[in-house]
């Protein structure tokens, strides 16, 4: 399972003495999601994602600022052609 950006997350929080914000349970992984919905085989990074839903990107890219609204707009470019967090469908929990 691929959640490199909740790790590094993790220990930066750790490494700070901040308590981690999230549950596993509702945590997305966008890159995932986004090559399910896809139908990929593979992850894409965030620049290929945005050129493919045609988001006008916002910033820098690698700006952790940025990066947040980039991938906010590409979720919402998902959510739009009917992406939803329903995990019923799926045999593995999340």
């Amino acid at each position: 399972m691929e959640n490199r950006d909740r790790l590094v997350f993790k220990n930066a929080c750790d490494k700070y003495g901040f308590e981690y914000p999230f549950l596993f349970e509702n945590y997305i992984d966008l890159a995932k999601e986004y090559m399910l919905f896809n139908n990929r085989n593979r992850m894409i990074s965030l620049k290929d994602a945005i050129e493919e839903t045609g988001v006008n990107k916002r910033g820098i890219l690698h700006a952790a600022y940025d990066d947040a609204v980039n991938a906010t707009l590409v979720m919402q470019k998902l959510i739009s052609k009917g992406w939803t967090n329903d995990r019923t469908h799926l045999s593995i929990a999340m």
